[in-house]
């Protein structure tokens, strides 16, 4: 059995985020993650994978970190529980969440150039301008 417990998930581009899904299964079951092409997904730089067990030695919690999320990250991921007695798969989609534009302001009319700070506090933008002829 294999059950997900946030089936739609949004994250804004260039943050962190973790995919989750439980299983039970006896005999224990080989857990993996794919991609909607099939692709098993390995453990590399982009990809955190780890499975952590539960109370009861049948139940898994099944684990995907996608490091620095891009727009090409977006889609539909499996999580795969796969033992003896046969194979369930539970599917997650991944879509991009955006914040709120940042608040329009009046820049410098001394300067060709503003800081602006977006919905995402950990980066900072520079907007430039020139008059037009």
């Amino acid at each position: 059995m294999l059950w997900i417990p946030h089936q739609l998930v949004g994250a804004p581009v260039g943050y962190n985020v973790t995919l989750e899904c439980f299983a039970e299964a006896h005999p224990n079951s080989l857990n993996y993650w794919t991609r909607e092409d099939g692709q098993m997904i390995h453990e590399t730089k982009k990809h955190k994978v780890s499975t952590q067990p539960m109370e009861l030695p049948y139940k898994t919690q099944m684990l995907l970190t996608i490091i620095g999320l891009r727009t090409s990250d977006f889609g539909t991921y499996k999580c795969v529980a796969k033992n003896p007695r046969g194979e369930t798969d539970g599917t997650i989609r991944l879509y991009g969440k955006f914040g709120q534009n940042p608040s329009a302001r009046t820049l410098n009319p001394l300067s060709n150039s503003s800081n602006l700070d977006p919905f995402e506090s950990s980066k900072l933008f520079r907007a430039s301008y020139r008059i037009a002829d």
